[in-house]
């Protein structure tokens, strides 16, 4: 464990690290190296004196004033990593053992004398030795007692010999005693591939020479799969380049012969290179499947990508469910979101080959190879790569992290503009804020102060301007009385999804009966973010959760099938209200406007995505009034934008998610995905382009630019064209060059009208296959 003070910063390029941080690695283990607060660090320290969790967590508890439980929820993710990693073993276990070299300098081994061991893992050491003649070798040894260890050992020779050297070192021989089995290998010389480009290029290094090393590495692997060989075991510990830029590949310990029927088929490797086939694997609980062509070409583009920036494709968390999620689901980063310069045509390439689904890749590595040959390059300097510093996204991030920090005064005093704790306003939208970004982005930290936000709100709930603040004009007669948005339903809503989060039913069951308590009012009409509609939303959040506790007992089923019948009897009840009458009908119950916060395009888009969440049949009169707003729709060129309201003249437009065209993407999507045909598609699609052409000044989530990513991110997870993420992404730098351009207001700290919403759109857009319009979606 090392402070990454004492380090060489060029060693810890894509690494996001604060100045106090730990590092922790156990050398010579192939676990994954883990950044660490000063806080976790010492807490850990203590256990190199042998004892329980208990007593580490109650110690460093009293040392520093803390309470015992919630010092124990906020390090039991990495307190987990640490357990699986074998970073804590049990008092005197054999993994408790440090890890040392089997054999002196001079010890024979067969025909080879051993002169240094150059790598030790828990079940495997590696020597450098000398031949007969002289020469130098490399001896793999195994404990013979191991039998995998052995098998593996030997399919590795019998791969070696087939490979004749090219691209892995060439085979010596097989030997051994009772005691341990080695296998003797050409020693190679070489550097790692991470570093390897200015060895390559030498001073004249360019883009040239990363692009020609990607093409080198990928071409090695070429020549295995032509040999009918899968390595296994892809991460940058496993490829030399020599002084001319030739790969060699090592380690076939996992390998397996794809023509041979009896080869193993057992996975392994570095977790960070693992495909999403592994990965989905790993979530269901079931064996992963064979490593393949397919799967490898994902683990060498990870590779190439890191060859090539310095970083990680995605940003892993240290939790294991999450971390497989992000493999599963999460679009790699571009290079400007890593912080590196963008090179677009390579970008293009490893965005194809790390496609989730494997016949979206190349059809071999061999194409892929060729693809990055013909990557363009000029003559800017790539290698060590050009790290940009922090991005004006991380920068708000960053300011929005410090502001909501509850060790700061805005936790201690409250928010200063009311209302004080609500979802749209005030402190609960804050807590939402810091519950997506623990989720998306793995950060225990955040999800241990969401779940002191959400407290705090409820407590400023009892409060003067908690709920209602006269002077802003948020008043009873303006929000109604059971909205998740703007009363205390939300603040129920939102501890319930931080306790789901944090894997506490007993507070999420809490929560979920006091936000069916808190809407158990009359009827407030339908509007989708004040009325009976913004509570049907809060209800399908809360089911999700709840369907998601695992073992759930008599209790939880039992609020499962009061909330999920709450919530049909509501979706019911907006339906009656709604659906039969024209849009545009007068002296009728429906809403009056087409948006999505007080109009047509929020209420159709809850009934649409509850019926298909609960498995009940839509609505049959949900099409006529989809056809009749279809039809309030003007074109604009390639956009479609809806009149305010539905009886205006002459219309009038607004641009943000409340009132234009950006809540029509989400609903007309959900129309096409519960109905089918082309007509809705087109119809968001039009949404969108407009959605995109406006030029809102704003930044804001509820009227302004924040809004428009989240509507553009929707769209690309309905139709996975990379044009409209590139889209999401020009909307997001304007929304932080224009947010950069407007002094502070009192708000600032809003989801919905403040820069909290805006910090939230750049920590979605990190992850656009799981990014969600906050309780909208």
């Amino acid at each position: 464990m090392t402070p990454v003070s004492a380090l060489d910063p060029a060693g810890l390029a894509g690494l996001r690290f604060g100045a106090d941080d730990w590092i922790v690695t156990r050398v010579a283990s192939r676990a994954r190296s883990m950044i660490v607060s000063a806080q976790l660090a010492e807490l850990f320290q203590s256990f190199r004196t042998p004892r329980t969790i208990l007593d580490a967590v109650t110690r460093y508890a009293g040392a520093h004033a803390l309470d015992p439980r919630a010092v124990l929820d906020e390090c039991w993710p990495v307190m987990t990593r640490f357990l699986q990693a074998n970073w804590l073993a049990p008092e005197h276990s054999y993994l408790s053992r440090e890890l040392t070299p089997w054999y002196e300098p001079g010890h024979s081994l067969g025909v080879y004398s051993v002169e240094a061991c150059v790598h030790i893992t828990d079940d495997t050491q590696v020597y450098r030795a000398r031949l007969p003649t002289g020469g130098l070798c490399a001896v793999k040894v195994v404990d013979a007692a191991g039998r995998r260890s052995v098998a593996a050992l030997l399919r590795e020779g019998s791969i070696l010999e087939r490979l004749n050297g090219s691209p892995s070192p060439r085979f010596l021989g097989l030997g051994g005693d009772e005691q341990r089995r080695f296998l003797a290998m050409e020693w190679c010389e070489g550097a790692d591939v991470t570093r390897a480009v200015a060895r390559v290029g030498g001073a004249g290094d360019s883009r040239a020479a990363t692009r020609d090393l990607l093409v080198a590495i990928a071409s090695a692997y070429a020549t295995l799969h032509d040999r009918q060989v899968v390595h296994g075991d892809v991460h940058p510990g496993n490829l030399l380049v020599d002084s001319e830029g030739r790969v060699r590949v090592l380690d076939f310990g996992l390998a397996r012969l794809l023509d041979d029927p009896a080869a193993g088929t057992r996975r392994g490797g570095a977790p960070e290179y693992f495909d999403p086939g592994y990965a989905e694997a790993a979530l269901a609980g079931t064996p992963p499947p064979p490593a393949t062509t397919e799967s490898e070409q994902y683990a060498l583009s990870a590779l190439c990508y890191r060859v090539a920036t310095g970083r990680d494709y995605l940003r892993f968390p240290p939790e294991a469910e999450r971390f497989y999620e992000r493999i599963a689901r999460s679009r790699p980063l571009s290079f400007a979101d890593n912080g590196v310069e963008p090179w677009p045509e390579l970008e293009s390439v490893l965005r194809r080959s790390l496609s989730k689904p494997a016949s979206a890749r190349f059809g071999s590595v061999a194409a892929m190879a060729t693809a990055l040959s013909r990557v363009r390059v000029d003559d800017r300097p790539a290698a060590p790569p050009v790290v940009m510093g922090t991005t004006p996204a991380d920068a708000l991030v960053d300011r929005v992290s410090e502001m909501v920090d509850p060790d700061n005064d805005l936790f201690e005093d409250g928010p200063g503009a009311g209302p004080r704790a609500t979802f749209m306003h005030g402190a609960a939208g804050i807590a939402y804020f810091l519950l997506r970004k623990a989720l998306l982005r793995g950060e225990p930290g955040a999800l241990a102060a969401a779940d002191q936000w959400a407290e705090r709100a409820a407590v400023l709930a009892r409060e003067p301007r908690g709920v209602y603040d006269e002077s802003v004009g948020v008043e009873p007669g303006v929000v109604g009385a059971v909205s998740p948005y703007h009363t205390g339903s939300g603040v129920e809503l939102v501890r319930g999804l931080v306790a789901h989060a944090r894997g506490d039913t007993r507070t999420l069951l809490t929560a979920a009966r006091a936000y069916l308590d808190a809407v158990d009012r009359p009827h407030q009409g339908v509007d989708p973010t004040s009325g009976t509609t913004s509570t049907l939303a809060g209800c399908s959040h809360l089911v999700r959760s709840l369907r998601e506790v695992g073992d759930p007992d008599q209790d939880t089923r039992a609020l499962l099938e009061r909330l999920t019948g709450r919530a049909n009897a509501l979706a019911d009840h907006v339906a009656a209200q709604a659906l039969g009458h024209r849009c545009d009908a007068p002296d009728s119950r429906a809403p009056r406007h087409t948006g999505a916060a007080h109009g047509w395009a929020g209420l159709l888009y809850t009934l649409i995505t509850w019926w298909e969440l609960a498995g009940r049949d839509m609505d049959d009169r949900v099409v006529g009034r989809l056809a009749e707003l279809a039809d309030r729709g003007v074109r604009e060129g390639r956009g479609l934008r809806w009149p305010v309201r539905v009886d205006e003249t002459p219309a009038s437009f607004m641009s943000g998610w409340c009132h234009g065209s950006p809540g029509h993407v989400s609903l007309w999507n959900a129309a096409q995905s519960a109905i089918g045909g082309t007509a809705y598609r087109d119809i968001a699609v039009a949404a969108a382009y407009a959605t995109f052409h406006d030029r809102e000044p704003g930044t804001t989530l509820c009227c302004g630019q924040a809004g428009h990513v989240f509507a553009l991110l929707n769209m690309y997870r309905h139709t996975r064209e990379e044009a409209w993420l590139e889209r999401a992404s020009r909307r997001l730098r304007s929304a932080l060059e224009g947010h950069d351009s407007v002094p502070a207001g009192p708000w600032r700290h809003s989801l919905y009208r403040g820069d909290v919403g805006l910090a939230l759109a750049a920590v979605e857009f990190e992850h656009p296959d799981e990014a969600r319009h906050p309780l909208f979606e």
